[in-house]
C-alpha cells in the first residue's frame, strides 16, 4: 500500500512510504515508476518531485520473483498561478493600486507606503521608488512569490520667467527652463508653434500665455507669462561709446524699440561742426571724421 498524501504543489516535494506485508520480512526490492519523478526510485520511502500530475506505480519483488503492486494518482497543483505587473510608473504625489490575480489571499512586503499589506489590492502612496514582493496563496494552499517595482519619476518643471514688453514690429522668443518634453500653449494666436517648448511670440496686443507641459512619463507642470504690447515706439541715443574698442559698443547707434522711419541722424562736435550724418536707422557712427579718429570729448 502507498501511505501518505497524494497532493502536492508544483516545485514542492512529497514524501511517500510503501507499507508491505508481512512486515517481519525485509528482503523485498522496490521500484517506483516513472523513475524521473523520484530522487531515488529504489527505496521504500521516497521523495516525489512535483512536476505535474501523474500516476505512479510501486512494484515490490521478493527474491523468489513474487511481486506486489499498487498505484496512486499524484495530483500536482500549479505553482506559477499568480500574475502581477512588473513596473508601475508614477509622478510625485500620485497613487496606484497593485492588482495581482490568481490567488485567494496575499501578503505584501515591505508594508512601507501601503494602506494594507494583507489586502489583495493595496493602494501605494510612495514618495520614493520602492520594490515590493507579494506571497500569493492559491485555493489549494500553494504559494507563489511575485515582485513589482513602483517607480517615482521626477516632477514636471517649467519656468517661463518674468513678463516682458514688446513694441510694434518686435517678437519675443520664449525660452523656458524645463524638464518636460510635451507642450501645449494657449492661446495659440501670435505664436509660431503652440506645441514646442520655445515658441516665438508676435502678438498684436497684450496677451497672457499659459503652457501646460508634461515629462516623458506624464508628470505635469504649468506656468504663464504676460507679453505686453506697447503701441508706441521709443527712440534714444546712448550717452557714451568706445569707438577704439572691439566690442559691441564700438559704434554709436540709435536705440530703437518699435517701428520708426529715420529722417536724419546728425552728430556735431563741440564747435558745431557736422562730423556724421545718415538717413539709415541701422547705421552707426564709428567715431571718425573724414577717416580720422576724433578726440575724446563731448559731441
Amino acid at each position: 500500500d502507498l501511505v501518505g498524501s497524494n497532493e502536492v504543489c508544483e516545485f514542492d516535494t512529497l514524501h511517500l512510504h510503501a507499507s508491505v506485508t508481512p512486515k517481519w520480512y525485509s528482503h523485498y526490492s522496490t521500484k517506483w515508476s516513472p523513475g524521473n519523478y523520484f530522487l531515488d526510485s529504489t527505496e521504500a520511502s521516497v521523495v516525489f518531485k512535483g512536476i505535474d500530475s501523474v500516476k505512479v506505480t510501486l512494484t515490490v519483488t521478493t527474491p523468489a520473483g513474487c511481486k506486489g503492486m499498487d498505484s496512486a494518482l499524484m495530483v500536482v497543483y500549479p505553482g506559477n498561478f499568480a500574475k502581477l505587473d512588473t513596473n508601475y510608473h508614477l509622478c510625485p504625489h500620485e497613487q496606484v493600486q497593485l492588482m495581482p490575480t490568481g490567488g485567494v489571499s496575499y501578503r505584501w512586503h515591505p508594508s512601507l507606503y501601503l494602506d494594507d499589506s494583507t489586502s489583495p489590492s493595496p493602494w501605494v502612496s510612495a514618495i520614493t521608488s520602492q520594490e515590493y514582493a507579494v506571497i500569493a496563496t492559491s485555493q489549494y494552499g500553494c504559494m507563489d512569490t511575485l515582485s513589482t517595482h513602483v517607480i517615482i519619476h521626477p516632477a514636471g518643471y517649467i519656468f517661463l520667467g518674468d513678463s516682458v514688453t514688446i513694441f510694434p514690429g518686435e517678437s519675443y522668443h520664449i525660452k523656458p527652463q524645463t524638464n518636460c518634453t510635451h507642450f501645449a500653449w494657449f492661446p495659440p494666436a501670435g505664436l509660431d508653434n503652440a506645441n514646442i517648448s520655445d515658441p516665438v511670440a508676435t502678438p498684436g496686443m497684450s496677451t497672457g500665455y499659459v503652457v501646460k507641459a508634461k515629462t516623458e512619463w506624464g508628470c505635469e507642470a504649468t506656468d504663464s507669462i504676460n507679453i505686453y504690447y506697447d503701441i508706441n515706439s521709443i527712440i534714444a541715443v546712448p550717452n557714451a561709446f568706445s569707438p577704439a574698442g572691439s566690442g559691441a559698443n564700438n559704434k554709436l547707434y540709435l536705440l530703437r524699440r518699435g517701428e520708426a522711419t529715420l529722417n536724419y541722424f546728425r552728430i556735431f562736435n563741440r564747435w558745431g561742426n557736422l562730423v556724421f550724418e545718415t538717413k539709415d536707422i541701422n547705421e552707426g557712427w564709428d567715431g571718425t571724421y573724414k577717416g580720422k579718429a576724433q578726440p575724446l570729448g563731448v559731441f
